[in-house]
């Protein structure tokens, strides 16, 4: 009678490893901790957001590199929109991807998130509108698994 208990044991633990690195529909961290990447195609330049379990992000966008903070929703809203709310913690300076060299140090903003449902994509949105974003961001740390 042992030998099925082990195999339900081993199975339950199986299961729980793999569930646990899934991302999981209704955690905001979950799904947007990682990699991504969107080239803006008007001026064919990229950028580079690394999104940390600790809240807090780099990002490169052009020439531009910055730090920042983060919060983002557990749950999305009633129209499918987790917000994230960040602000930029240190600017290194350079030129950004929309051609600007300011220092957005202190800088505070919110953007609303979408996310595709293979977790693999989302869109930033600057209101909770699906007309006013970009994208898609698309995963790069998922890419390098296939």
């Amino acid at each position: 009678m042992r030998t099925p208990f082990i195999m339900l044991v081993a199975w339950l633990a199986t299961a729980t490893v793999a569930s646990a690195a899934l991302p999981q529909e209704g955690d905001g961290s979950r799904l947007l901790v990682g990699r991504w990447t969107w080239t803006r195609a008007d001026v064919a330049c990229t950028e580079v957001y690394d999104y940390r379990a600790d809240g807090t992000y780099s990002a490169l966008s052009g020439a531009e590199k910055t730090e920042s903070r983060y919060t983002i929703a557990a749950k999305p809203n009633a129209q499918g929109f987790y917000r994230l709310d960040a602000e930029v913690v240190k600017d290194y300076g350079g030129q950004d991807c929309a051609q600007s060299s300011s220092d957005d140090t202190g800088l505070r903003f919110t953007n609303y998130l979408f996310f595709a449902p293979s977790g693999r994509q989302y869109w930033a949105c600057y209101s909770e509108s699906k007309d006013d974003c970009f994208g898609p961001l698309n995963r790069v740390d998922a890419d390098k698994k296939k």
